[in-house]
């Protein structure tokens, strides 16, 4: 949805404004990240927000962007040239990134509680075999949720608690 997109940039900018009031340089792959930044830029210029978060060490990752593009954004990611990624829930769609820490600014998606099967989903992208030993999962929560009610939920979902997933298989 739009505001979903809306936010992603909100909390890009958010960290953008974060490390710039850092005293200290974010350790990233220098090499990697100009040769990345200058690809980006020959696509989409630099006056577009993704290039300058990327500039700055943020990738923003969503389904509606061009391949391309979510592909620069991922192997800043995977070379290190990339230290934070703001994303919509593409993230639990398969992609394999070495994230350690997830940070879920809600427990909703589209008005509607987050699932278990995507909680379990998120959750499973952040430590990734062979990249870290360990992940770690922040969800924020306003007043809106109980404290009880997002352990029962989330912390102590077990795997029975997922919903299936039925996809239909065309022929």
């Amino acid at each position: 949805s739009s505001s979903t997109k809306k936010g992603v940039f909100n909390f890009a900018e958010y960290l953008v404004e974060e490390i710039e009031s850092l005293d200290e340089e974010i350790n990233v792959n220098f090499d990697q990240k100009e040769k990345l930044q200058s690809r980006l830029r020959r696509l989409i210029g630099d006056r577009e927000e993704i290039y300058k978060y990327f500039v700055k060490g943020v990738g923003v990752h969503r389904g509606d962007l061009p391949h391309i593009i979510r592909k620069i954004i991922e192997d800043g990611i995977r070379n290190n040239a990339l230290r934070f990624l703001v994303s919509t829930t593409t993230l639990a769609e398969g992609i394999n990134l070495p994230l350690k820490t997830i940070i879920i600014p809600k427990p909703e998606v589209g008005g509607e509680d987050l699932s278990i099967s995507l909680f379990f989903n998120l959750s499973g992208r952040a430590g990734r075999p062979q990249i870290e030993t360990e992940g770690q999962i922040i969800l924020i929560a306003s007043r809106k949720f109980s404290k009880k009610f997002l352990e029962e939920k989330y912390q102590k979902a077990e795997l029975n608690d997922i919903e299936r997933i039925l996809t239909p298989i065309l022929h």
